[in-house]
C-alpha cells in the first residue's frame, strides 16, 4: 500500500509535465539532487539515525518490533523529512540571492528562477513520499502501546 504514495507522486509529476505541453524534462536537475544528498546524508549520519531510517522501511511492512526500535525509526523519518525541507529551502535560497544580485540580462531571470525552485520541488516530493511511512510507524507504535496495556488486564482476569 505504501507504494501507492510513491506512484501518486510520480503520476503527479508526469501529469504536470503533460499538462504543460510535455515540458517535464525541465524537472530534471542532477546538481540539485547531489546538493540535497550532500546535506541530507551527513546530517542523518551525524544524528546516528541513518541506520534507523533504513530500518523504518522494514518496520512499516514487517511484524512486531520493540517500541524503542519503532520510536527510533519514527525519529529518523521525522528528521529526514525536516532535513529534506530545510535543505531544499537553503539550496534554493542561496542561488536565488545570487541571481537577483547580479541581474544583467532580464531574459535569464525565468530560467534562473526555475533552477532555484527545483530543489524545493524535489525535497517536497521526497517529504510527501516519507509522510505515509512516518504515519505507518506511528500507527505501529500505537498498536504496540495498546497491546502492552491489554496484556496485564488479561493476566489479571485469568488469575480471578
Amino acid at each position: 500500500m505504501y507504494i501507492l504514495s510513491i506512484i501518486a507522486v510520480i503520476a503527479v509529476i508526469i501529469l504536470s509535465g503533460w499538462y504543460n505541453q510535455g515540458l517535464w524534462g525541465y524537472l530534471i536537475d542532477t546538481p540539485s539532487f547531489l546538493l540535497i544528498l550532500i546535506l541530507w546524508i551527513p546530517i542523518m549520519l551525524s544524528s546516528g539515525l541513518f541506520g534507523d531510517f533504513g530500518k523504518a522501511f522494514q518496520f512499516a511492512v514487517g511484524g512486531k518490533k520493540k517500541c524503542s526500535e519503532l520510536k527510533r525509526a519514527e525519529e529518523a523519518v521525522t528528521l529526514a523529512i525536516k532535513t529534506l525541507l530545510a535543505s531544499g529551502a537553503l539550496i534554493a535560497a542561496v542561488p536565488l540571492i545570487t541571481y537577483f544580485r547580479n541581474i544583467t540580462d532580464v531574459a535569464k531571470i525565468g530560467p534562473s528562477i526555475i533552477v532555484t525552485i527545483l530543489p524545493m520541488v524535489y525535497t517536497i516530493g521526497f517529504s510527501i513520499i516519507l509522510l505515509p511511512l512516518r504515519s505507518k510507524i506511528r500507527v505501529k507504535i500505537i498498536e504496540f502501546m495498546v497491546e502492552t496495556e491489554e496484556e496485564p488486564l488479561e493476566e489479571h482476569e485469568n488469575e480471578d
